[in-house]
């Protein structure tokens, strides 16, 4: 993650200022910067387009089908920490570097190093959806990972890898390793899903409650007037 991202998630406006660059609201997200971080306006302006610019590094990839990956690596100057990378088996650390290096999003850059580990000639980038309706939180609290969507009017909800959001939630958050990491060990199952509680006899609200409680005094009334009626 870039400094200026780490910055905008600790203000909890990555994701709000993100949308505002996609959507070509460029002052819109400047001011936004702003009013919450109390950085200039210069400040809040380059780190505007800075996040303008890997919008645009995504996009170029999104309009071609395919790069040769010798392309992608000479260009970007990556080929000799990519493999070094590789060969110690720091995946999560490679697919940083590619992130940091040509502005791809989290899930491009993971197919991008699996490219290069199937020793694979050519690239195909995924295309970016439009996520305008979608809005991702992640917290990692004490490197619990929690991550929330909410998908247009539907509720905001917990998902985890094997969730068929997984890959969305991804593409909204970017470039973070953490994540990735989360998803490894998610899968080799250290970190299994909460099982929800059974509700089949929990109320949530005071009227439930006294239906209840008229329901068990009706069955314990039947049950002494038919033990009454029968001595």
């Amino acid at each position: 993650m870039t400094n200026y991202e780490i910055l905008l998630q600790s203000h909890n406006i990555l994701i709000p200022v993100q949308d505002l660059v996609k959507r070509n609201e460029h002052i819109s997200a400047i001011k936004l910067v702003k009013d919450k971080t109390g950085l200039s306006l210069k400040e809040s302006k380059d780190i505007v387009d800075s996040i303008g610019q890997s919008f645009h590094t995504t996009d170029t990839l999104n309009d071609k089908s395919s790069f040769s990956t010798d392309e992608i690596l000479q260009k970007n100057n990556i080929g000799e920490k990519l493999n070094i990378l590789l060969q110690q088996d720091k995946k999560i650390e490679a697919i940083k570097l590619v992130i940091d290096a040509t502005g791809m999003d989290l899930l491009n850059a993971k197919n991008f190093v699996e490219s290069i580990q199937n020793k694979e000639t050519t690239f195909s980038p995924e295309s970016l959806e439009n996520f305008s309706n979608i809005s991702v939180k992640m917290t990692n609290k004490n490197g619990k990972i929690t991550v929330k969507i909410k998908e247009g009017h539907h509720p905001e909800k917990a998902i985890y890898p094997n969730d068929p959001s997984w890959e969305k939630a991804k593409k909204m958050l970017g470039n973070k390793p953490e994540l990735l990491q989360y998803e490894n060990e998610f899968r080799s199952g250290k970190h299994p899903v909460p099982q929800k509680k059974s509700n089949l006899f929990v109320e949530t609200d005071s009227y439930g409650k006294w239906i209840l409680f008229f329901v068990l005094f009706c069955a314990i009334m039947l049950v002494i007037y038919y033990y009454s009626y029968i001595n």
